[in-house]
């Protein structure tokens, strides 16, 4: 018997003791101090939950609670790939992930102290470390407002898309055109009685004489983009361009007569023209990085209508007698040949069109590559080469027209009134689509280097200088350049006020465009002329431009 006493009495100790030390280390981890043994490691049911001490009680909190192991092992959600990892809240993809029941378990299960409500706020707003958050000792809430406070704090964060989309496309059509004169005003023609001055003309006339021209595009595309960064454009263009220039002494000439003549000089000058009709088909690529974006455009181009530089050339010169060394009349004589290079004008001329097939098999290729590099957050490079030829048009197919004048005169009145004193001959002209030299057609291609700054770091103010330079098909030389002021006020509204040189018109453009996801709109106008400062007084041109499309 006294054996049995002394076994249970044993017993009892033992049990006294195992107790002793489980309440203790309740109470320890009550006041935020560590046992022996992690406090994840007292059930297998909490062995995968986030730690519980991510947020510490205030440390005079007499009251010890016991931890509801299931609440936490519920609310809180681990990270599967390192399940004992403190999460990371100053990552602001992470600080969702602090809850408000991990809170609530740490202070005890269902309360969340008042005083912290601005506390906890500004905390997850700015990505601070949760552990420094602390309870005061007065007041509290329940769990489920303090849910509804972290609710609204993370409806107040800004909020970025994150998930890019996998598929959208887009078609759409545009439009521009442009025709502009340095001679005549637009207002000109509608008053009742057209007269030109011609000496006022002369006088106002830029040196190089009076230019006229016109420039128009008409476009097709239909694109798709795949996960925002890679673009694949299919489109069809048909654009065309067309350059006049008579030169200043034959306006002078005219306006004021030959009283160079009279002083033994020569009058002189070129006529100038140039005419570029084009219709392609191509496929583009482009790839856009955060910091860089790339295009390729390949195009099988058909020539409509091309024309060089015929480079028309006239002269009145005195004409000294050989005897006596004395003027002796004028000597007048003019001559050039223009050759337009098209199967199409060919064809009507000799009244026998070509098929469609042999058409459309007489063109050629070229690449057009484009890109751009962002420097700053305030500044964009861009740059491009357009038309690169890879493998040119051949033909003879076109119409040509050669014409040769001269003869001898006493004054250019005595011509006008047809008491001419002879002619080496009356006029040799000739038409035909025969005989044309082969030519190798390309189109115009053009080098572009421009930048797009934005002064404020958004897109309230952009600043897009740029500069073009010709390299194909460019006699006499020129260059294209410009400066666009564009502001995109909202996110889907913009405008853009721009000045620039295209084609040798100068223009001032106003835009206003509307850029959605399922709508775009582009319209545009703009006054042109040839000359620089006719701008700013009188309207010598117009142009206008409009683009419409639809998408997902």
């Amino acid at each position: 018997m006294k054996k049995l006493y002394v076994l249970l009495l044993v017993m009892l100790v033992s049990s006294a003791a195992v107790f002793g030390q489980e309440t203790g280390a309740v109470s320890d981890a009550s006041k935020g101090e560590s046992p022996e043994a992690p406090i994840e490691q007292i059930s297998t049911e909490q062995s995968n939950a986030a730690p519980v001490s991510a947020v510490q009680p205030d440390v005079q909190q007499p009251v010890a609670t016991p931890i509801n192991t299931e609440s936490t092992a519920d609310a809180v959600v681990p990270d599967a790939a390192a399940p004992n990892a403190p999460r990371n809240v100053e990552n602001p993809a992470d600080t969702a992930s602090v809850t408000t029941a991990e809170i609530g378990a740490a202070h005890g299960g269902d309360a969340v102290k008042a005083e912290d409500k601005d506390a906890l706020r500004s905390q997850v707003e700015t990505g601070a470390q949760a552990e420094s958050v602390k309870p005061s000792a007065s007041g509290s809430i329940t769990k489920v407002e303090a849910e509804t406070v972290e609710m609204d704090v993370e409806m107040n964060e800004p909020t970025q898309r994150t998930k890019r989309r996998a598929f959208s496309m887009h078609t759409g059509l545009s439009i521009e055109t442009c025709a502009a004169t340095n001679a005549v005003s637009l207002t000109d023609f509608f008053k009742k009685e057209m007269v030109i001055d011609l000496p006022a003309l002369a006088k106002r006339t830029i040196r190089t004489g009076i230019h006229a021209g016109n420039t128009a595009e008409v476009g097709l595309f239909w694109q798709f983009t795949v996960l925002e960064e890679h673009t694949v454009r299919f489109s069809t263009m048909v654009n065309q361009d067309f350059w006049l220039n008579i030169p200043k002494s034959f306006l002078e000439l005219a306006a004021n007569g030959n009283a160079a003549n009279a002083q033994g000089k020569s009058i002189e000058g070129d006529f100038n023209a140039k005419l570029n009709a084009f219709v392609d088909t191509g496929i583009l690529y482009q790839m856009k990085k955060p910091k860089y974006s790339i295009s390729a455009r390949l195009a099988y181009f058909l020539p409509v209508a091309y024309m060089e530089n015929p480079k028309i050339h006239y002269s009145i010169k005195p004409a000294v007698n050989d005897k006596t060394g004395q003027t002796d009349g004028l000597v007048f004589e003019a001559k050039g040949t223009a050759q337009v290079y098209s199967s199409i004008a060919s064809g009507a001329y000799d009244s026998n069109f070509p098929s469609v097939p042999d058409i459309l098999k007489a063109g050629g290729l070229d690449l057009s590559l484009s890109g751009s590099y962002r420097l700053a957050n305030w500044v964009n490079l861009t740059g491009g080469i357009d038309y690169l030829p890879l493998m040119v048009v051949t033909t003879n197919e076109g119409i040509q027209a050669k014409f040769k004048v001269s003869g001898k005169m006493n004054t250019i009145l005595d011509n006008i009134n047809g008491e001419l004193l002879s002619w080496s001959k009356p006029f040799d002209y000739s038409l035909s689509s025969k005989d044309l030299p082969k030519k190798k057609i390309m189109r115009p291609g053009k080098i572009r280097i421009g930048a797009d700054f934005h002064p404020f770091g958004n897109n309230y103010l952009i600043l897009s200088p740029f500069i073009a330079f010709p390299f194909i098909n460019a006699k006499p030389y020129y260059a294209d350049g410009g400066l666009k002021l564009e502001s995109r006020f909202a996110k889907v509204l913009g405008a853009s006020l721009s000045t620039a040189c295209i084609e040798r018109i100068w223009r001032h453009e106003l835009a206003l465009f509307l850029d959605s996801r399922f709508f775009s709109l582009t319209f545009a106008a703009s006054a042109a002329s040839q000359s620089f400062t006719r701008t700013f007084y009188t309207l010598s041109g117009l142009g206008f431009r409009f683009a419409v499309g639809i998408g997902f």
